[in-house]
């Protein structure tokens, strides 16, 4: 089953939420850090795991991302694969 990462700043998460509920229904697994994040886990490496265990990345751009220097972060990890 294809993976995808949902990159996005936390205020967004909302609509993140639902959108991942949506691909989820269309059977894709999907990796959103509320749920694929264990308590007291290391977040830069969980992160880094999630990407790289994805088959897709799915930034969801908005203002808040643009100002998120985390989310470029991940954005560069997955191009960097």
């Amino acid at each position: 089953m294809p993976r995808v990462f949902l990159s996005h700043n936390s205020k967004d998460k909302a609509i993140v939420k639902k959108v991942g509920e949506y691909l989820t229904r269309c059977l894709l697994k999907v990796w959103l850090d509320d749920s694929e994040m264990p308590g007291g886990a290391h977040l830069s490496s969980e992160i880094t795991k999630g990407i790289h265990g994805s088959n897709y990345f799915l930034p969801f751009i908005s203002n808040n991302y643009c100002k998120s220097d985390w989310c470029f972060t991940e954005l560069r990890k997955a191009s960097n694969e």
